[in-house]
């Protein structure tokens, strides 16, 4: 199905930043003064004319040369990618001791910094971006600490989750092409199993398609676009990142073109070119730089020359604002030339010109094609609208294995435009794809893409409230066949505004049982029967009246007295004939000042186990449910004990969830009911 019917011809603007360097310049910063006389400016091979160039917008941007003025200059963003596929353990370490050098004097410049690491994922190891020299010391740290062997990459706020050995990127789904993929716990999305992380896998892959590291660095670029000005982005990797085939150059830079004009500088850093002088440049790399407007870094002693100059750079440099025709169905190429018009300024004919050398302007479809690969890419930089993705154990149905997926975004984030049938209507594209790790790479188990659903509608009577909890859930039933590292990933975007929001969850999922009654990942959560739910196949979207799609309950998403609110854990143990009457549930009231107070103990039978019925150990989820309406305003928790724990337990149980548990008590997670 068609997402885009419609085609118009329009007259798109199109930036270019520019800077100007004189002979033998030890700076990347332009030469101020310049206006759009200076430059002899040609597109397609063509120099434009009097009437064209009347069009254009020339923009100086030089930090303020007068010492008088105490204005603060606005800030640089400069993002670094370290890309560990192709720097070896001596780059990194270099690399580190790059960071750790712009650490040291980051508070007294107007660059902030954000930095990315790479593997066959993206991975933040900055929080957003930043002056801190602690935080940019702590990033260096991570760097340095992947160039050893069975140590962790770290990143901050993950709480010493070690990372993922050997995720490697192979065919991704044939709705999104091939795409690095991004493995960590999701605390919201609470997937339904032991999260269970290895280490790192260290080592440089020389034989990793480059394309996957083109797809990372475009998604990272394309969650940044929408910030104005000039941006900087250098790429520290090695002469190795190549690509056999020449002839593929054009399409492998054709999206990192079109992010040229948003403003966005390449650098590209070969971090070996120092210790390997007989070794050629990497083609590719100068290419990157080249088509963007930066700079191709090779041979140096200092990589700390690379964030100098790239900020050089941005401290004075010139934006062009060209008027170019475009179609809103076809993507189009164009060349461009700009150069120091020596007829006019003979004696500036030795001057060089950094300016994209190729205009993309790709087409409305593919605009938002790419932004939603972009979001499944690296989900973590995009949340309007905020979406939760969760993963959960499989579920026995029939003679199969089926593993539940789900990608939710609630209906008050979306937009909402008046429906020519009367109330309001909101349209939604949705993307996902779930992937297995098997050791040498990513493979698919089931996708959907929007290529292929096309646009999702949604009809209310009325725009939904400001603090409404009802959502738009799509069901993926996945089918699962093996054990193994799980990654599931969802992205909506609003067809509105074309801004897309993106969720993840991972899960080891494991099926051997455990010897010794345990329970994993106890959590709450709470169905209104106000979401509407889709699953592939459907002709429409379907109110669930059935209560079917249950949202996490956190302190950000509290339940409510109409909820039906659901216990959930995975359970595994030596005997699942023996569950119902192994556990005991306990429904508890919390007051402050008070001791919790039981007011619910369940019966064996009400609790729901997803087993197969065969004999020994094993592992399956359960569920628990309290009707709606049944709960009054207040601080809860579910207790779970032990059959052989005295029942007494539940209400010596303390309040604080930080507190470790009496011996006995096998969980405990609380929540809150609102009015």
């Amino acid at each position: 199905m068609s997402i885009d019917k419609e085609e118009s011809i329009d007259v798109r603007v199109v930036q270019v930043d520019v800077s100007v360097l004189p002979p033998g310049a030890k700076t990347y910063a332009s030469v101020p003064g310049l206006t759009l006389d200076h430059f002899d400016l040609r597109l397609d091979g063509h120099r434009l004319s009097a009437e064209q160039r009347a069009k254009v917008k020339f923009d100086a941007l030089c930090e303020k040369l007068d010492p008088a003025d105490q204005t603060p200059p606005p800030p640089i963003p400069i993002i670094a990618v370290v890309d560990f596929n192709y720097v070896d353990a001596r780059g990194r370490f270099r690399v580190a001791e790059a960071i750790d050098e712009i650490a040291e004097k980051a508070a007294e410049g107007p660059e902030i910094y954000k930095i990315y690491g790479l593997t066959q994922q993206v991975r933040l190891l900055t929080d957003g971006f930043t002056k801190d020299p602690e935080a940019l010391h702590q990033a260096a740290e991570v760097v340095r600490g992947t160039s050893f062997r069975g140590g962790e990459f770290v990143a901050p706020g993950t709480d010493d989750v070690p990372e993922v050995k050997k995720v490697t990127l192979q065919d991704l789904a044939e709705a999104f092409g091939p795409s690095p993929i991004n493995i960590f716990p999701d605390e919201q999305s609470a997937a339904e199993a032991e999260i269970v992380m290895n280490t790192l896998y260290f080592e440089a892959q020389r034989t990793i398609n480059p394309e996957a590291s083109m797809a990372a660095l475009e998604a990272i670029l394309r969650a940044h676009s929408n910030m104005p000005g000039a941006k900087a982005v250098i790429l520290f990797s090695s002469e190795s990142f190549r690509m056999l085939r020449v002839e593929r150059f054009d399409q492998a830079v054709e999206g990192l073109r079109e992010l040229a004009k948003l403003g966005f500088r390449v650098w590209t850093v070969d971090v070996e070119g120092l210790s390997r002088r007989e070794s050629g440049a990497s083609e590719l790399l100068s290419l990157l730089a080249q088509d963007t407007g930066g700079q191709s870094i090779r041979r140096t002693g200092r990589l700390t020359q690379a964030f100098e100059g790239a900020a050089e750079q941005l401290s004075c440099h010139y934006l062009l604002s060209l008027p170019v025709p475009s179609s809103t169905r076809y993507t189009q190429k164009h060349t461009l030339v700009v150069k120091i018009d020596s007829d006019k300024y003979p004696e500036m004919w030795k001057y060089r010109v950094i300016a994209p050398s190729q205009i993309t302007l790709p087409s409305l479809a593919a605009v938002r094609r790419n932004r939603r690969i972009a979001a499944l890419l690296s989900p973590e930089d995009f949340n309007d609208p905020e979406v939760v993705t969760t993963l959960a154990y499989p579920l026995e149905i029939g003679e199969r294995s089926v593993l539940p997926v789900r990608v939710r975004a609630a209906l008050r984030d979306l937009t909402w435009l008046p429906d020519s049938r009367g109330g309001v209507r909101a349209r939604v594209l949705v993307d996902a794809v779930v992937l297995r790790d098997t050791g040498r790479s990513a493979q698919p188990v089931c996708e959907l893409g929007a290529e292929k659903t096309g646009p999702i509608e949604i009809r209310l009577k009325r725009r939904p409230a400001a603090d409404s909890t009802a959502g738009i859930a799509i069901q993926l039933p996945c089918l699962f066949e093996k054990d193994g590292l799980y990654t599931a990933r969802g992205v909506i975007t609003d067809m509105e505004t074309d801004l897309s929001g993106a969720g993840q969850s991972a899960a080891m999922i494991r099926r051997k049982g455990e010897k010794e009654w345990k329970i994993y990942a106890p959590r709450v959560q709470a169905a209104s029967g106000r979401d509407f739910l889709w699953q592939p196949g459907a002709k429409t979207i379907q109110r669930d009246k059935a209560r079917m799609v249950a949202r996490q309950v956190n302190a950000h998403d509290p339940a409510t007295v109409a909820d039906r609110i659901f216990l959930r854990y995975l359970l595994c143990g030596p005997d699942a004939s023996q569950a119902g009457v192994r556990m005991r549930h306990f429904l508890l009231r919390l007051v402050e000042g008070q001791a919790p107070q039981v007011i619910q103990a369940f019966s064996p039978e009400t609790l729901h186990l997803a087993t197969t019925g065969a004999e020994g150990p094993f592992c399956a989820p359960g569920l628990l449910a309290v009707a709606e309406y049944s709960l009054e305003p207040g601080n809860y928790a579910f207790a779970v004990l032990d059959a052989t724990a005295d029942p007494a337990l539940a209400s010596q149980i303390p309040a604080d969830p930080d507190q470790d548990l009496p011996e006995g008590v096998l969980a405990r997670v609380g929540f809150q009911v609102l009015p």
